[in-house]
């Protein structure tokens, strides 16, 4: 092999070698791992607690959906939510909720998303309204003297269309559509693929109370 040769070797890898590395660091720059995980915001942790059964975790900077049974993680998928801002203030804000919660419905779906999940948001929603939106407080008293206490979604959707103009967050879930490195296309929910959405509901659908009560952790 000819000096000239192998000078036009060693070019040509240094070339690919660059291409590689600017490659990668574009890849990763428009991501929502770079986008979303905004230190300048508080983060929310939650500790795990011990747990019989099965149980969620979802960590919203990693995008990751972790699945445990019996205190071990047994299942970990890809998720996209939103996480812009800080936690949820305000239901127009679309940010995904941080705290506990658990499942209160199981629903196969065809409108794309494949399996609904919905989770039980209720006590969250109250909190936040009562702090954060402007006479929320007295909004909340007067609907329930008139039909008693919000406790479930249906109070909260009956209350929303009363007071359309500013609604309690609701409707917030696990459900497929997708995920999507480059697109955080959720309004709150936690988003999967068709196929991981699938098996995960199976898993839960399986268990005790098929689905129904399982916790949901949600945190940074």
């Amino acid at each position: 092999m000819t000096k000239k040769i192998k000078i036009c070797m060693i070019a040509m890898l240094l070339v690919i070698f660059l291409a590689l590395v600017f490659y990668f660091k574009i890849w990763n720059y428009g991501t929502i791992y770079r986008q979303n995980n905004d230190n300048n915001y508080p983060k929310t942790k939650i500790e795990i607690p011990k747990h019989s059964g099965y149980l969620i975790a979802i960590y919203k900077d990693e995008h990751k959906l972790k699945l445990y049974k019996d205190n071990k993680i047994i299942k970990k998928y890809n998720v996209n939510i939103k996480r812009e801002e800080e936690d949820r203030k305000v239901w127009e804000d679309s940010q995904t909720p941080e705290g506990i919660f658990k499942i209160e419905s199981m629903d196969v779906v065809s409108n794309g998303w494949s399996r609904w999940m919905r989770l039980d948001t209720t006590e969250k929603a109250i909190k936040i309204y009562k702090k954060n939106v402007k006479n929320g407080e007295e909004f909340i008293n007067e609907f329930e003297k008139k039909f008693g206490l919000i406790k479930n979604y249906l109070d909260i959707r009956e209350f929303n269309s009363i007071y359309s103009n500013h609604k309690m967050l609701s409707g917030i879930g696990i459900h497929g559509g997708g995920f999507y490195l480059f697109n955080e296309w959720t309004q709150g929910c936690v988003a999967m693929s068709n196929k991981d959405v699938a098996e995960l509901f199976n898993l839960l659908k399986h268990g005790e109370k098929r689905g129904i009560n399982v916790p949901v952790i949600i945190q940074d």
